[in-house]
């Protein structure tokens, strides 16, 4: 997987003012007000239309960008949008998967923030880099209380970025091609010509790029109201983590009734019953799913029952995940695991022993973060706090890269509603080594940007593949107009490049683009070429077409390379050789010189010169007859000899003379081709021509 793709000097953090005409800048949501005609809000109003009748929201710290070109719009003095004293902007802001537009009130924007000196202290001490402190102070100057910890990785980003995207470390749900292009494209994980992705849990969850893991790596993208809590410290603080927060995130889901067991489950865990709520939220769901329901199931052919998993322990990634689960909580298949109170049989005992799993295995391993919890990436930090702690890239908890950031905005909107938000909060932020500027998603849409087929006429291309991006094509000397098609693979895409072209004498190069829904491009190169390839018969007076001397060799099996001919052999006979190639054209010429002498009997040897003409069509090689270095036609000691004294530097073999000798193909003259001639000469082993 390449580096470079998610490697992009996008925008800067703090951008230009606001006066600069059709400017954009990036600003940061600051206000204590919320969207009043929106009972859902926990922050300002985000109206969708100019007559402020429809309304989202927006947070605090949520980075926006502010487009100048559209103006500004007063504000009503009466009704919605009538809390705002000044005028609204329109901002664009990434939500999920999609970018959203709409309009804000500038009292509610922050930009060219300001960095209090004392602030800026604390977050040098704490080491965070520059690139934290605006989002940072944006939270620091609303909420004083909240204290930021950075946590040193030690470990260089875009290597952490790789080796999350191995295997199924990290997946991305999709179900709709908008979202396709956060997938990854690498080999085993799509195929191009079908259009398809490897599903590796389910039908939905598939492998994510780099681009869209390193987005969700950068801890910079999370440091705002909705996501900082990925970041809180999971230790149980009572003052805070009340039953009254843990009902207030559960809602109306069905595991709502079970609130009293996740505040249990932390005082006898000492960890937070708001993030292991959360968490459970994350895994099950708002439903009575399958996980919780202790209904009867089959597994291995047996049937089981009465189980419970409220946190999807055990449920690897695959078929069956959430029975794999439900197993695990029997304590195992034959039930004699008895870790964490296992068997569950009970919503209780599963919310406290699975909540025992979490502090055990995580937790108390220095994963002591939603986002650690999933990207395991400070092992050389934790492990001088935490003996037990797991190396990099192992153990970890979940493989939905959106999982940390879901969490925690669960777990944001209950301790809003809850009025908590001004509690004694500790946040461990990780920090890498190399970090690049700013990370992004990808753009939207299907990245498919390959043709199934390119035709010249009717015909397909000689050796088309949908990721050969060059072809070379010789026509007949008649052919002076083409049709140029192709058939792209997604339907999505979209082709130029084609339809009809007029062909001159000489080559014609022509670029089909295929350009995919995501927008990335792809160039299918083409040069065609037309030779002066006719002449007059004197006996008839009437043109004779003559066949393009690559057309010819490419009827036959001979190899050509860099103007050496191979695959031919020891006794290639030179009056077969260019009755051979006559049977293809009648009219082809074959002329072959052994130093400098022309040949017309014998066999062809290393070295040999063999010209062919097709009519104004005159093309060179050289013979190449593996094994036989000094060009008598015979493979013998002093072939042998020859190579011995080329290795040891005594003296020196021609070009041709090295290509024959290098019978191991594999562009290096060494023992190994020794080797393999000498048990040639001694009949216990074979040199192939090919």
């Amino acid at each position: 997987m390449k580096r470079k793709i998610f490697i992009l000097i996008f925008v800067l953090l703090i951008v230009l003012k606001i006066d600069k005409v059709n400017a954009d800048y990036q600003g940061r949501i600051y206000s204590d007000s919320k969207c009043q005609i929106n009972s859902n809000a926990t922050g300002i109003c985000f109206y969708s239309n100019t007559t402020f009748s429809k309304a989202t929201w927006l947070d605090h710290g949520d980075l926006v960008n502010v487009r100048t070109s559209k103006g500004t719009i007063n504000a009503p003095k009466s009704g919605n949008g009538s809390e705002c004293k000044t005028a609204f902007s329109y901002v664009e802001y990434f939500y999920g998967t999609t970018i959203t537009g709409g309009w804000v009130c500038n009292d509610y924007i922050m930009h060219d923030i300001e960095i209090p000196e004392e602030m800026q202290k604390e977050f040098q001490d704490a080491g965070f880099p520059k690139s934290y402190w605006e989002p940072l102070a944006v939270l620091k100057m609303k909420h004083p209380t909240w204290t930021f910890h950075a946590i040193p990785t030690g470990t260089d980003f875009f290597d952490a970025v790789t080796e999350e995207g191995r295997g199924s470390k990290s997946l991305f749900q999709s179900s709709a091609a908008k979202t396709q292009g956060y997938l990854s494209t690498d080999a085993g994980d799509y195929n191009w010509d079908t259009d398809t992705w490897k599903a590796y849990d389910g039908k939905t969850w598939f492998a994510a790029n780099e681009q869209t893991i390193a987005y969700y790596m950068d801890p910079r993208n999370f440091l705002s109201h909705t996501y900082i809590f990925q970041f809180e410290s999971l230790e149980y603080i009572p003052e805070l983590h009340t039953l009254e927060a843990v009902q207030t995130l559960l809602g109306s889901a069905y595991i709502a009734q079970f609130a009293e067991y996740f505040v249990e489950a932390a005082e006898n865990t000492k960890v937070s019953p708001v993030y292991l709520a959360s968490l459970s939220r994350q895994e099950i769901g708002a439903g009575k799913g399958t996980a919780i329901s202790g209904g009867e199931f089959t597994y291995n052919n047996k049937k089981y029952s009465g189980l419970y998993n409220f946190y999807n322990i055990g449920a690897t990634s695959g078929t069956d995940n959430v029975y794999k689960g439900l197993i695990y909580a029997n304590g195992g298949e034959g039930g004699t695991a008895t870790s964490y109170s296992r068997p569950w049989k009970n919503e209780r005992t599963a919310i406290i022993g699975g909540a025992q799993f979490v502090n055990n295995g995580y937790v108390s391993t220095g994963q002591n973060t939603s986002y650690f919890k999933k990207f395991n990436v400070a092992y050389k930090y934790m492990k001088t706090k935490y003996p037990n702690a797991y190396s990099n890239y192992t153990h970890q908890y979940m493989t939905n890269i959106m999982a940390p950031s879901s969490e925690a905005a669960t777990t944001w909107h209950s301790y809003n509603k809850s009025d908590m938000m001004e509690g004694n909060f500790n946040f461990y932020i990780p920090v890498f080594n190399n970090m690049p500027d700013v990370t992004y998603l990808p753009k939207q849409g299907n990245p498919n940007n390959r043709l199934k087929e390119i035709k010249i006429g009717t015909d397909l291309i000689t050796g088309f593949k949908s990721d050969k991006f060059e072809y070379d094509i010789t026509v007949l000397s008649t052919v002076d107009k083409i049709d140029l098609t192709a058939t792209k693979i997604n339907s999505n895409a979209t082709v130029s490049g084609t339809g009809s072209k007029t062909i001159a004498v000489g080559e014609n190069n022509f670029t089909i683009t295929v350009k995919a829904q995501n927008g990335n491009v792809q160039d299918y190169k083409i040069k065609i070429t037309r030779p002066a390839m006719s002449s007059i018969d004197p006996e008839t007076g009437e043109e004779v077409i003559h066949i393009p001397v690559n057309e010819i060799l490419a009827k036959t099996n001979l190899n050509i390379n860099n103007n050496y001919m191979s695959n031919l052999t020891l006794t290639t006979d030179i009056s077969e050789f260019a009755t051979e190639l006559a049977k293809i054209d009648p009219l082809v010429k074959v002329e072959i010189k052994n130093n400098g002498e022309v040949v017309t009997k014998g066999v062809i040897h290393t070295g040999d010169e063999i010209t062919i003409t097709s009519g104004d069509d005159v093309k060179k090689y050289t013979a190449i007859i593996y094994g036989d270095t000094n060009g008598d036609g015979l493979i013998n000691a002093l072939d042998l000899l020859k190579v011995q004294k080329h290795i040891l530097g005594y003296s020196k073999l021609t070009t041709a003379s090295s290509y024959a000798a290098d019978v191991s193909k594999d562009g290096t003259l060494n023992a190994l081709d020794l080797l393999k001639i000498q048990k040639y000469i001694l009949g216990v082993g074979d040199i192939s021509q090919k």
